[in-house]
């Protein structure tokens, strides 16, 4: 009998997001649905709503005979049944040319107990604002519409209401704004009506006194965003006292601390906040799990190089918007260079939420720019280090972190890894990472590898599909593996990927030709240590390695009794080459062997 729960708990959803495939799978979420639904995020999320109620979700997501929202029995990841309220977020969202439904949960109770708690810290808020002297300006994106107000008695007074665009041409006609101002008052309006994550603009006006004195006024504003939509640019007006100094004048218009390409804390402001976040632990005035996470865009370059510098403005800012959700109050991210980020995490008391936080960072990498382009995939790498496991300074931490990224750079790219001693060996202090030419991950102990393989072996067998990508996954991060492609049915199609492939193959064909089949053993494998060696007898098949920049490969068949059904490649990506030991080939044959079960029994 199912277990339906409908007292307030406090670790429940209050509100998640996540969106499904036709099929109903889960394809992203954020990391409040991925903690709600547990395991269940696997299934498909038809399969989690309580059975009387399905009907209803399906009215929903699929037949949308149902506009807008509903009620059901949803099912937790401790199998008790919670009330929740689902709202069809959009149902027409394309990527790459396939239509998803993305969606809101709420859980019913826990909202309700939330509402009850924000309405108090609403009244809270309001008589703040009554202490402070700035105004207020706020832009809604979807009625384009500027107010500027103040605060008295806990309410707000409205000084300025219309679009923006009559905002701008009002103000210049009645000549609020005189011509050695018109240069920043548009640039003002500009950035508003763009939504620049920050900004801060200084002019003189009488706006505020309706033409009767000028006033140096100071606009300081940010952007609200819902995931990547724009919803609201909101910000304060401050007087500047005219005998400021130039300096002064400059700093009362830009915040020191903030990263205007990112809207994140620039690299002094993080430092020194990590700096005394350390200290503070060192001393004994906090305590519990801090982690130290250096965060890095893959083949950068190439993109400002491909895409031109405002694509790349676009990454930073949409990779920096992913961090702040994924992170949302457990801690801090700021920017440190170019195209990397560091992020420090507080009171995150297991490793599997560390590794939830950081996939949903590189989803929504993933995610929102799989439109951008059919020729290239956006991903980013990632190093973690944590106080006290590793080292009580910044020193260490950010050098330890940093190998931890490197290694993860060496091995294709595209994930991330967490630094653990014993598997990836002492920190070299007077060696430079980037000089390192071997791989620096120690190999995993046989006995090792062997639990590992049964683990991996026992999920296909229990979750069947759904586990083919996790297990492709693991592998890349706990073999040695750069990337691993799954070539399905006759034509060998690529149907699952794993690890970072500059240019991935869309089938694998080619072993139809040139007498390639010959060179499987009795048992379907074909051990690679050095395509070069390749490259006389099997020139198609060594064209296509290049191009992906393959230096070593496993290639196992899959096989119906005597038809092949598919096959999988490990593959040695760059210039470091491999050579395939017997143990690792029994491993990866074991788990090939069981993919290919999965696969025939789904063909």
């Amino acid at each position: 009998m199912a277990i339906i729960n409908t007292e307030y708990d406090m670790n429940s959803l209050v509100c998640g997001r996540l969106t499904i495939g036709k099929d109903n799978i889960i394809v992203i979420a954020d990391e409040m649905v991925y903690q709600f639904l547990g395991n269940g995020s696997l299934y498909p999320m038809d399969k989690l709503v309580y059975e009387d109620d399905r009907k209803y979700f399906t009215k929903l997501s699929l037949n949308r005979e149902i506009k807008d929202s509903i009620i059901i029995r949803l099912k937790r990841s401790d199998g008790i049944y919670r009330w929740c309220v689902v709202f069809a977020v959009n149902r027409d969202l394309v990527v790459n040319d396939e239509t998803y439904t993305e969606l809101e949960i709420r859980d019913i109770i826990s909202m309700s107990s939330r509402f009850s708690s924000s309405d108090q810290n609403v009244n809270k808020y309001r008589n703040f604002l009554n202490l402070v002297n700035d105004r207020f300006f706020e832009y809604d994106f979807k009625t384009n519409v500027i107010k500027i107000y103040t605060y008295k008695d806990t309410r707000s007074e409205m000084l300025e209401k219309d679009t923006l665009d009559e905002f701008e041409k009002r103000s210049l006609r009645l000549r609020y704004v005189e011509d050695a101002s018109i240069v920043p008052f548009h640039q003002l309006c500009e950035n508003i009506r763009n939504g620049l994550v920050s900004f801060a603009v200084q002019f003189e006006t009488s706006l505020l006194r309706k033409g009767e004195r000028q006033q140096i006024l100071n606009f300081k504003g940010q952007t609200i965003f819902r995931g990547n939509e724009k919803i609201m640019v909101v910000g304060l007006i401050s007087t500047v006292n005219r005998r400021s100094t130039d300096k002064d004048y400059y700093h009362s218009a830009i915040d020191s601390n903030m990263d205007s390409g990112s809207g994140l804390m620039n690299k002094k402001a993080i430092t020194e906040f990590a700096i005394s976040k350390i200290n503070a632990y060192n001393i004994g005035y906090e305590k519990g799990p801090l982690y130290f996470i250096i965060l890095d865009i893959d083949n950068f370059k190439s993109v400002n190089d491909t895409y031109g510098h405002m694509f790349g403005d676009e990454i930073i800012l949409k990779l920096a918007n992913a961090i702040k959700k994924a992170i949302e109050q457990r801690g801090v991210a700021g920017r440190i260079g170019g195209d990397e980020f560091l992020i420090l995490l507080e009171n995150i008391r297991e490793v599997d939420n560390i590794k939830t936080i950081l996939k949903s960072v590189r989803k929504y990498m993933e995610w929102d720019f799989s439109d951008k382009s059919s020729t290239y995939k956006f991903t980013c790498s990632i190093g973690v280090s944590q106080y006290a496991k590793d080292a009580l300074d910044y020193e260490t931490l950010f050098k330890i972190a940093d190998k931890a990224l490197y290694i993860a750079k060496n091995k294709g790219g595209d994930r991330y890894i967490i630094y653990d001693r014993e598997k990836h060996g002492e920190l070299d202090r007077g060696q430079s990472e980037t000089s390192l030419s071997k791989p620096v991950a120690t190999m995993m102990k046989t006995i090792d590898k062997s639990v590992m393989a049964s683990e991996l072996v026992l999920m296909l067998s229990e979750q069947k599909k759904e586990a083919i990508q996790d297990v492709l996954d693991e592998l890349v991060k706990l073999m040695d593996i750069s990337a691993i492609s799954m070539f399905v049915g006759e034509e060998l199609n690529c149907t699952y990927s794993s690890g970072f492939y500059s240019n991935g193959m869309s089938n694998s064909n080619y072993i139809y030709q040139e007498s390639y089949l010959t060179l499987f053993d009795e048992y379907g494998i074909n051990a690679i240590n050095n395509v070069e060696k390749l490259a006389i007898d099997y020139t198609c098949a060594y064209k296509l390695w290049k191009k992906s920049e393959i230096c070593s490969s496993l290639k196992i068949l899959i096989k119906d009794k005597d038809h092949i059904q598919g096959m999988i490649s490990y593959d040695i990506l760059g210039k470091r080459r491999r050579k395939w030991s017997e143990v690792d080939i029994s491993i990866l044959y074991m788990i090939a062997k069981s993919l290919g079960k999965v696969i025939i029994h789904d063909l």
